[in-house]
């Protein structure tokens, strides 16, 4: 009898908060100064079930396109699902468990991700074709205050990606899984001012590369931030170390310590009906896991995005990012992308995109993967072909998102 009052209060509670559906498509057509072309389609559908203090999430979207030339990868689809379960506590805290899982053919180039408006990974994978590719990521994360000036932070990562078929595996590209873990706590020192402690790990299991061999790479880093709140900004520093462990495909093993260091500034968008102002503003020095041959190397990459709003429905955008690399054999390939934008929303439902972006990246003229690389007082400079691309594009956006 109590398991049967039990399922009818979920019922019930369920019931009185509505389930929400959204789907959504937007379109973009670009076309490069080469004669080259794209039509990309991302389709989503998404549904979202509230129960009392639970919530659970479940998206699909892939993402369709089409490359002209053909011989730039033609007809091509990359299904991706998504599942996100929270848990709000009382007391203001928050458990989460998020998975990620795509498989078809990835084009990893910054373009593709731009149109979809994700965060820009700066890394040698954007120099692959495209390939099938598979990827899965499970995060479980915890936000919980200890009191009301401290509140901990932690979250656990296993994720496992990599090439799909020969001839996937044939482009160079290994099988990458492994571990990551962070933990941060942060403290309210004064109303606008909030100091930081954070250590994450990451560790790296890669599959053979040619030569023979299973490289491994692990990274420890530690640091201490800063944030303080203006009227409209918000300005974080942090600085750190951490330690790197390469195990080589021959086996041997390769230390080093490398500076950590961050800084970001953010403007909320201002309140008012006209002339709006808001963006975000964020670079990094730190280590970082080539993907394709397995060792790390120092980087430097910073990500901004500025916003203009002259009228409620008309948005001007001026952003992209750009990385260095620092050390290593890679030591000053360099990788980025800007680009303007306008855009106008013709109701809630409707938008209209159109701008251009240029695409910069130093492909290096070495095999992309190495059984044993030289050591690093004697790793001779990259030799790199530096590859530059103007593209405009105009995008049509479609959401709907209602109760069921």
């Amino acid at each position: 009898m109590s398991l049967g009052l039990s399922i009818a209060s979920v019922v019930l509670a369920a019931a009185a908060v509505p389930t929400t559906y959204e789907v959504g498509l937007r379109t973009e057509v670009r076309g490069a100064t080469d004669n080259s072309g794209d039509l990309q389609l991302n389709p989503a559908v998404s549904l979202t079930v509230p129960i009392r203090s639970l919530t659970f999430s479940a998206s699909y979207l892939p993402r369709i396109l089409e490359l002209v030339p053909r011989h730039r990868g033609g007809f091509t689809v990359l299904h991706r699902g998504a599942f996100l379960g929270q848990w709000r506590t009382q007391s203001d805290g928050r458990l989460f468990v998020d998975q990620q899982a795509s498989y078809g053919t990835n084009a990893f180039s910054l373009l593709v991700a731009a149109a979809e408006g994700s965060t820009l990974t700066l890394d040698r994978l954007s120099e692959l074709p495209p390939l099938l590719y598979f990827s899965e990521t499970t995060t479980l994360g915890l936000e919980q205050p200890l009191s009301r000036i401290l509140r901990l932070t932690a979250s656990a990562v296993y994720g496992v990606s990599g090439p799909a078929d020969d001839a996937a595996k044939s482009q160079g590209l290994p099988l990458q899984r492994g571990p990551k873990g962070a933990l941060t706590l942060a403290w309210l020192v004064r109303p606008r001012d909030t100091v930081s402690a954070a250590v994450r790990y990451s560790a790296s299991y890669f599959s053979s590369v040619p030569g023979g061999g299973l490289p491994r790479a692990y990274i420890l880093e530690a640091n201490a931030g800063w944030r303080h709140r203006f009227t409209r900004d918000e300005l974080e520093l942090g600085l750190g170390v951490a330690g790197s462990r390469d195990v080589w495909a021959d086996q041997s093993v390769h230390r080093y310590a490398r500076p950590v260091a961050t800084v970001r500034l953010r403007r909320e968008p201002t309140k008012r009906r006209f002339h709006r102002f808001g963006g975000n503003l964020r670079a990094r020095l730190g280590p970082a896991i080539d993907p394709i041959t397995a060792f790390t190397y120092s980087r430097v990459e910073g990500l901004g995005e500025i916003d203009y709003l002259p009228i409620p429905k008309l948005k001007l955008t001026a952003g992209g990012g750009a990385a260095l690399a620092l050390s290593g054999s890679l030591s000053g390939q360099a990788v980025g992308l800007a680009g303007l934008a306008a855009s106008y929303e013709i109701d809630r439902h409707f938008s209209l995109t159109g701008g251009v972006r240029l695409f910069s990246q130093g492909v290096s003229q070495t095999p992309p993967v190495v059984s044993q690389p030289p050591p690093v007082s004697q790793t001779p400079p990259a030799v790199s072909q530096t590859t530059t691309q103007w593209v405009g594009f105009v995008a049509v956006s479609l959401s709907y998102r209602e109760p069921l």
